[in-house]
């Protein structure tokens, strides 16, 4: 649903421009609860997703779980649906939780079933990538300079 991938496509730009050796990548766009196991023993989880925060179409918006509540409303029509914040909430309960867990919300400009990302989400690609990967401490490969 265009903007809705916004975050795969977060994760091929840094994996493209970034060295990503020592940390682990994951789209979990479609994993539902099992988000919570890929939480499990981990130092710090670094969550890119489309989200409507009421800003401008296309602002990348960082925050933690406390900063933050969710009011989506799920249709409990598939095993994949989930909503992030409630499965965030969910596993801090647990005695694995990650040390640190940091949010970056990007403002969708449009949802329309079966097309690419928005222009304007694409444009900012370089952008998103690089707070992503600056917050995650993933330095940028030696044969590239960093953006913005």
């Amino acid at each position: 649903m265009e903007d809705e991938g916004i975050g795969p496509r977060v994760i091929a730009e840094i994996e493209a421009r970034y060295d990503c050796a020592a940390i682990d990548l994951l789209d979990c766009g479609t994993a539902g609860f099992a988000f919570i196991h890929l939480l499990e023993n981990r130092e710090k989880a670094v969550i890119i997703d489309c989200a409507f925060m009421d800003a401008e179409p296309g602002q990348i918006t960082r925050f933690t779980p406390d900063e933050v509540s969710t009011t989506k409303k799920l249709a409990h029509a598939s095993l994949h649906e989930a909503d992030i914040m409630g499965i965030v909430e969910l596993h801090r309960r647990t005695s694995q939780n990650p040390a640190e867990i940091i949010i970056f919300g990007i403002q969708p400009f449009n949802l329309r079933q079966g097309r690419p990302l928005s222009p304007l989400l694409e444009k900012n690609m370089a952008l998103y990538a690089s707070a992503v990967a600056r917050e995650a401490g993933i330095p940028p490969r030696k044969n590239r300079k960093p953006d913005a």
